[in-house]
């Protein structure tokens, strides 16, 4: 069998890239790699409307002349953006992947915060994003140098944001049945369930094994429909939940 040379391959291979070159070539001049769609991926509070408030796409311009670094940069200023990614895909589209902040609840004030399972604080964000999810109450503001509203108490605001998230991931029927949840220096944390704003009195440390105390509790009550005669639950002892009920 012949033998192909060296110099035959580089022929090979620059005729190769030549002919390519000329496809690609051919292809733009006829306008093949124009930009004619934007297609938009996870978004729900990010607008499509926001998006285009935030980046200026010129559609007279070819797919790789689009700066899709400089997209990402502009779309991550959206405060309820967490993340996005944007791509080419040939001949003619541009692909725009948004990961949104997932909120975990409001955090009461002078005005109410949004608060994602990041810990991030979103001061600017949709009204319906906080529909139906618990508010922190007991925590208190300041504000900085720079007149930014921040929180007194960073790790205490973390630390009731964390409560609420491990709720949600081991218990989401008794999340979305909360609907405060509340910081006492003295009495620690407590939440309220909205059927009859009924009172969880969980305290101070060992708070996921209340929580599990609790959970195995509330829903066997809320199987049988026995919470509606109870005033209180107290589940700050060891071995033991109190129920109060009432009189």
């Amino acid at each position: 069998m012949k033998k192909i040379s060296m110099f035959q391959t580089i022929s090979i291979a620059i005729f190769s890239l030549a002919v390519i070159g000329g496809i690609f070539y051919l292809l733009h001049v006829n306008g093949a790699f124009k930009l004619r769609a934007v297609q938009i991926s996870g978004n729900h509070y990010v607008t499509k409307e926001d998006i285009a408030r935030l980046i200026d796409i010129d559609f007279s311009k070819d797919l790789f002349q689009i700066d899709v670094d400089s997209i990402q940069r502009s779309l991550t200023r959206h405060p309820m953006v967490r993340s996005v990614v944007v791509s080419r895909s040939y001949p003619s589209v541009l692909k725009i992947k948004i990961a949104e902040h997932q909120l975990v609840a409001g955090v009461a004030g002078s005005e109410i915060v949004a608060a994602s399972d990041t810990k991030k604080l979103i001061f600017d964000y949709p009204a319906e994003a906080l529909y139906d999810l618990p508010v922190i109450t007991g925590i208190h503001f300041k504000y900085d140098d720079t007149g930014k509203r921040v929180p007194e108490n960073d790790e205490l605001l973390a630390y009731c944001i964390a409560i609420l998230k491990k709720i949600r991931e081991k218990d989401p029927v008794l999340y979305t049945d909360i609907s405060e949840l509340h910081y006492d220096k003295d009495a620690g944390i407590s939440f309220f369930l909205k059927d009859n704003n009924l009172p969880v009195i969980l305290g101070k440390g060992k708070i996921a094994a209340r929580l599990n105390g609790f959970s195995a509790l509330y829903h066997q009550k809320l199987r049988r429909k026995q919470l509606k005669d109870v005033l209180a639950i107290d589940a700050r002892f060891r071995g033991q939940i109190v129920i109060k009920r009432k009189t």
